[in-house]
């Protein structure tokens, strides 16, 4: 019993009853919690996007201020500068090489990009 994970200890004292409510209330929590993901992993599995529309994705991400925005949407990307680029290149490279978009069933999905 001293070698488990993922547990919780509560001491028998008057504040016990409390302490449980508190448990039961955060493991339902954890629960809605872990379904709510659930259901969005699937919806990104289902979401097809190619390599354009990921590096447009990283760019906005990435962006470190408003006017990175509005460089981007206005399309003038030669008053960014080589840092943001590079980091921009190196995202992209990493979510291309990602494990999960080595996958068949997540390959080219939000889901094998958004979760490397």
């Amino acid at each position: 019993m001293k070698n488990q994970q993922n547990t919780i200890s509560i001491r028998h004292t008057s504040s016990a009853t409390e302490r449980l409510k508190q448990a039961h209330q955060l493991m339902g929590i954890s629960k809605r919690l872990g379904q709510e993901m659930e259901g969005l992993y699937n919806h990104w599995a289902k979401i097809r996007i190619n390599d354009k529309e990921v590096k447009q994705l990283i760019e906005v991400a990435m962006a470190p201020s408003r006017q990175v925005l509005t460089s981007l949407q206005e399309e003038k990307r030669d008053l960014l500068s080589t840092h943001y680029l590079n980091i921009v290149e190196n995202v992209y490279e990493f979510a291309l090489s990602a494990p999960s978009q080595m996958e068949k069933s997540t390959k080219g999905t939000l889901f094998g990009h958004i979760m490397p």
